[in-house]
């Protein structure tokens, strides 16, 4: 929430948090992701998002339902402004 409300962050690299409520503000509080994407989508910050480097793990912890369980359905419902990108290892393993 801070870099959103205060530093007015235009864009946020794999922004997995603003989806699954994991993100505390600077009190330490946890934001609800309805909370945290409203409020991106209303600063016009746009979440980058890397498919491959993100499933199966999220904050360390393993994600049983990979690609379903992503937070970026979540994005798009809300019509929150988001790219998705891919790791460089990726694009090497591909050549």
């Amino acid at each position: 929430m801070y870099a959103i409300n205060r530093l007015k962050a235009r864009r946020i690299g794999h922004g997995l948090a603003l989806g699954r409520g994991l993100t505390a503000d600077r009190s330490g509080m946890e934001v609800a992701p309805e909370e945290l994407i409203a409020a991106a989508k209303a600063a016009g910050t746009t979440v980058e998002v890397c498919l491959t480097s993100n499933v199966g793990h999220v904050r360390g912890r393993k994600v049983p339902d990979g690609y379903r369980a992503h937070p970026v359905g979540r994005f798009f419902e809300a019509g929150l402004p988001f790219s998705l990108r891919w790791q460089i290892r990726e694009a090497q393993r591909a050549q």
